[in-house]
């Protein structure tokens, strides 16, 4: 079943986008958890290491790219901001 159009959805994002036909989408807007810049707080270190942040960001990139259009808003620790602009070509290529 197709989710509700204009409307705003707060949820896992690799869950939902493959509910969505690409025409139905024209802007998407991420402000992606930091990765370990709250300290204390859960959602912001549910990864054991950058590693697996890098893999998890990709995995939801992928995703919003087959739309087109969309507005990232990152903020990670350097090594791993490095690791995100390196694979920026990775995840345009798969």
């Amino acid at each position: 079943m197709m989710p509700a159009l204009n409307t705003v959805h707060t949820t896992d994002c690799l869950a939902f986008m493959p509910q969505l036909s690409a025409e139905s989408v024209h802007l998407i807007v991420a402000d992606p958890p930091y990765f370990r810049v709250q300290l204390g707080e859960a959602w912001d270190n549910q990864w054991p290491d950058e590693t697996a942040y890098l893999d998890w960001s990709l995995s939801w990139m992928r995703g919003a790219m087959s739309f087109g259009v969309g507005w990232v808003v990152p903020y990670i620790g350097r090594s791993a901001s490095g690791m995100i602009k390196g694979g920026k070509t990775a995840a345009k290529s798969n």
